[in-house]
């Protein structure tokens, strides 16, 4: 089962320390409880997990045994039948393992890659805790908040070792595919490597072994952070599609546009036609640099091609409205599917740090932020932290609330009239009882004063637990009541 070194494929033990035995009774112990519960679920869930493993190894004796069965076509013959079978020159025995290594060698390195991740993360337990004082009914939403994640990040995240080997097997399927482009009966042996097949087969060799060995060294930085998950291995796999089909259609585009240059007759004319591969491997290589970009351009040149207009989708506000956002940041919360403030702030804290790299008061800050740009805009928010200091809503929330300081309250109306360019008090007043009201404003500065604790352990067996309750339902119940 693949965990990431951080987050919630860690495991969660809810006994004592000998891993095992009843929960813990202290302060935190319903924490123990509800995560031994998960463990126990996921301990079964993982027994079941056997048939995808089946299902990909079948597909890589599937694909690597065609490939043998074109590279070596008379093996089982004798002499004779394998002469009356063809009269064609026999392929060079090194070309034959340079290929074969090739192919086998991206299910491997993906395998090794998710073995990495599983091997840091299998043995760590990471647990939340609250502060004494916090509101009861906060700390019960704050938990089911927790509760509900883990469960989902456990389930979710088990299946990082099938995208792994998705992401193998479908690069070899692609280099086998274009191979079998460049050997009999399609490619005469020892002839020169011209024309339209050989064309597209190099361009999608080019483009499936850079995309893979591209996405190969960021899972290697991702897993070296501690910060991999399973949308890396869906993330790499879709990179991969999209880079050989956006090598295809390139291709098919230039051949409608300019028919003649498949043929690369000036290519062709030297030694071997060694011109006409590299400028195919460079294309397919060009394209898997550019990524999703090239993909993007094809669609508006497919699409103005055929006349079809493309769908403007709208954006909300940049991440980099938030203070202390940098683009490393705003790229890390995209690849998790957050591209705005909007998103940020509709997406659970405990699933942020969970499935990323970063602390939990540093995600908080960024919701406290996020929270206050939603409700008065980017402008606003921004002269209110320039002009007065304001950083979020938490601040507001607070001063808000505090029946202690009424002139601090009446110092933040005046305030919020300047910067929202109201003109009564009614109207700011309802503005800062819409941030004082919001439940994720409260939330947030109980998440950020959340003590997360990390350890090694070593269960030797899974939490004793009879029939626990699925998690993901349990606490998704405790979300909607509270």
């Amino acid at each position: 089962m693949a965990v990431e070194a951080r987050s919630v494929t860690q495991q969660w033990t809810g006994g004592d320390s000998n891993g095992g035995g009843p929960p813990a009774t202290e302060p935190g112990g319903r924490v123990s409880q509800r995560l031994s519960r998960v463990m126990a679920a996921v301990w079964q869930n993982r027994k079941r997990e056997w048939w995808p493993r089946l299902v990909l190894l079948l597909a890589a004796v599937l694909i690597l045994g065609s490939l043998f069965v074109m590279l070596f076509p008379g093996l089982p013959l004798t002499a004779a039948d394998r002469a009356a079978e063809r009269h064609l020159p026999a392929l060079d025995n090194h070309f034959r393992l340079l290929i074969l290594t090739a192919c086998v060698l991206p299910p491997i390195l993906s395998w090794l890659a998710y073995l990495l991740i599983n091997k840091r993360a299998i043995y760590q337990t990471v647990r939340p805790s609250f502060l004494p004082g916090v509101d009861e009914a906060l700390e019960d939403a704050a938990l089911a908040s927790w509760t509900y994640e883990i469960g989902k990040a456990q389930w979710s995240l088990s299946r990082a070792e099938v995208f792994a080997g998705m992401w193998g097997i479908m690069t070899t399927a692609s280099i086998v595919g274009a191979v079998s482009l460049l050997i009999p009966p399609f490619h005469t042996p020892g002839t020169i490597f011209d024309g339209p097949r050989a064309t597209v087969a190099f361009a999608v060799i080019g483009a499936a072994v850079t995309s893979f060995l591209l996405d190969l060294s960021r899972v290697c930085i991702r897993a070296a952070n501690d910060d991999a998950t399973k949308r890396m291995f869906a993330e790499a796999l879709r990179s991969l599609i999209l880079s050989v089909i956006t090598t295809l259609a390139l291709v098919l585009l230039a051949a409608l546009e300019q028919p003649g240059w498949l043929s690369w007759e000036s290519a062709a004319a030297d030694k071997a036609g060694a011109k006409a591969v590299l400028i195919a491997l460079g294309i397919g290589a060009g394209v898997a640099v550019m990524g999703s970009s090239a993909f993007e351009w094809m669609q508006a040149r497919v699409s103005k091609l055929f006349g079809a207009a493309r769908k403007v989708v709208a954006t909300g506000t940049p991440l980099d409205a938030l203070g202390g956002m940098g683009e490393a940041e705003a790229l890390r919360l995209a690849e998790e599917g957050i591209e705005c403030v909007e998103a940020l702030v509709n997406t659970p804290i405990p699933r942020i740090f969970l499935n990323t790299r970063f602390s939990l008061r540093r995600i908080a800050e960024w919701y406290d932020m996020g929270l206050l740009i939603a409700r008065v805009g980017r402008e606003a928010a921004t002269e209110l932290h320039g002009r007065w200091g304001i950083r979020g809503a938490v601040e507001i929330s607070q001063t808000v609330t505090n029946t202690a300081d009424p002139a601090a309250r009446d110092t933040l109306r005046k305030i919020f009239q300047k910067s929202l360019r109201v003109d009564g008090d009614a109207e700011a007043d309802l503005v800062l009882h819409y941030i004082a009201c919001d439940e994720r404003v409260a939330l947030t500065e109980t998440f950020r004063q959340t003590h997360v604790c990390e350890e090694d352990q070593h269960p030797e067996f899974p939490p004793e637990a009879s029939k626990p309750t699925p998690p993901r339902a349990q606490a998704e119940s405790r979300v909607r009541r509270s």
